[in-house]
């Protein structure tokens, strides 16, 4: 049973599972993992969740106390190495460690710092919105989705048996797969496309609702990384390909992907964990994929201007 349960990660996605469990479990038995000036922050400061004033237990990395049940992890790709090391001390003989971060490769680095035994897949689909410590989201479109890479084990289906008993006890809308990997490339597949382009444009969800030339840009990028996708042997099908060229894009209109959120905030988006691992793959592979090579160009040309904007801040 899962008593107790750690957050490394508290932003929008972090966020949006935070109340739910602190329900459930109570207060003294939800926690945040963080340390030095972001620890300060959240003690001092406290997270508006939906409205809601959340002031969360927050434990420092180097605390070695009694191992959590459950991590949740929800950083962005850039802080993954670090949040591996963060979490180390809460890892116990029964700690389940579930990653909802955005990629394909967040779960094998787990696996290699903590062992399979550890692991559970993870992504989610709800939508959220981060903005100066305010967290907004709905649980009416979208799940969270977990499970293993395979499910043929006794021990591996008791540790997913634990989540799914939690999970039931909330309202937070989940799904257990049958092919974790395919359900994480799916999403690879439309962060990949979909919030890359809208990276570049700022663009809203009624982008790809109403203008037919955002759909058209997406479609392009969908068929070079499916080009890619399939010379790597990942698990995406034609018929992936053409849901997510029209996918009915449900959410909020004025709403923003999570990369225009990062980008419109001044901090770096995932562009190397999204385009650049499908460059890398192209390259190994000796493919040419020239709109995203572009897309990816044009991404990390933001990021380096974001850059540029803190360090003189920094400097004044």
């Amino acid at each position: 049973m899962i008593k107790s349960v750690a957050i490394i990660g508290l932003g929008a996605v972090g966020s949006m599972v935070l109340p739910e469990f602190t329900r459930i479990l109570g207060h003294e038995n939800v926690y945040a993992i963080a340390s030095d000036e972001r620890a300060e922050r959240l003690k001092r400061d406290g997270i508006y969740i939906n409205g809601k004033h959340f002031l969360p237990n927050v434990v420092s990395p180097s605390v070695e106390g009694k191992p959590a049940d459950l991590i949740i992890l929800a950083v962005k790709s850039s802080a993954l190495s670090q949040a591996i090391k963060d979490m180390a001390n809460q890892v116990g003989k029964e700690t389940i460690i579930m990653s909802l971060m955005n990629g394909i490769d967040s779960e094998p680095k787990l696996i290699e710092a903590f062992g399979a035994e550890h692991v559970v897949y993870g992504l989610t689909t709800i939508n959220t919105s981060y903005r100066e410590g305010e967290v907004e989201f709905s649980f009416d479109v979208g799940e969270i989705k977990f499970g293993n890479a395979e499910n043929d084990s006794v021990q591996l289906h008791q540790r997913i048996e634990k989540i799914k008993k939690l999970f039931d006890k909330t309202d937070i809308p989940y799904q257990i797969p049958q092919n974790m990997i395919h359900e994480l490339w799916k999403k690879f597949l439309f962060n990949a496309s979909a919030n890359s382009i809208a990276a570049v444009l700022h663009a809203r969800h009624r982008y790809f609702q109403n203008i037919p030339s955002a759909v058209t840009a997406k479609a392009l990028v969908i068929d070079e990384i499916m080009e890619v996708a399939n010379a790597v042997g990942a698990e995406l099908t034609d018929d992936d390909a053409r849901f997510y060229k029209n996918i009915p894009w449900e959410w909020e209109p004025e709403g923003r992907c999570s990369m225009v959120q990062d980008i419109e905030g001044g901090r770096i988006s995932e562009n190397e964990m999204f385009l650049g691992s499908i460059l890398d793959m192209a390259r190994e592979h000796h493919l040419k994929i020239p709109a995203c090579e572009l897309l990816y160009l044009l991404i990390n040309t933001i990021d380096e201007a974001n850059k540029m904007t803190w360090r003189e801040h920094q400097a004044t």
